[in-house]
């Protein structure tokens, strides 16, 4: 799926159906997380998983006749932080508008 953060298509591409919006909310632990995890989830790119989890959110919307979206615009990404307890999150939050769109001939 083409992800954009502008409000217009991009020079070629021509508008076939909107399907609606998304918005997705992430909560990524941003304090100490301990020498146990930090082992644990050594590869781990929660920042990759909220995007991930985004445009997941994003194909399950449908058309008319049932196909997925394949492209998000104007995408808009916000951040918080908040505290339970002794732990801090930040809070990320996708939204844009999905579509699907014919794509130029190369």
């Amino acid at each position: 799926m083409l992800t954009i953060t502008t409000d217009t298509l991009p020079p070629g591409y021509e508008l076939i159906e909107v399907l609606g919006m998304i918005e997705t909310t992430s909560r990524i632990e941003i304090s100490d997380k301990g020498l146990i995890r930090n082992l644990t989830e050594r590869g781990r790119n929660e920042h990759q998983e909220a995007y991930n989890e985004f445009i997941n959110g994003a194909m399950q919307l449908r058309g008319k006749d049932q196909m997925p979206g394949n492209l998000a615009y104007g995408v808009r990404v916000s951040t918080t932080t908040a505290q339970f307890g002794t732990t801090v999150y930040l809070l990320m939050t996708y939204c844009g508008t999905v579509a699907r769109v014919k794509a130029p001939a190369s």
